[in-house]
């Protein structure tokens, strides 16, 4: 179950990042570990 939430968010946020590529927005990093700080 927690793999698959993991998956599935990842999902969405690919699908907000293309939409907001597609309007000009540079969303920046959005790979997961790189906005995890490493102290966590």
């Amino acid at each position: 179950v927690l793999q698959h939430l993991f998956n599935h968010q990842t999902h969405h946020r690919g699908q907000a990042t293309t939409l907001l590529f597609q309007a000009g927005v540079d969303v920046g990093v959005t790979d997961l570990m790189a906005l995890i700080p490493s102290e966590a």
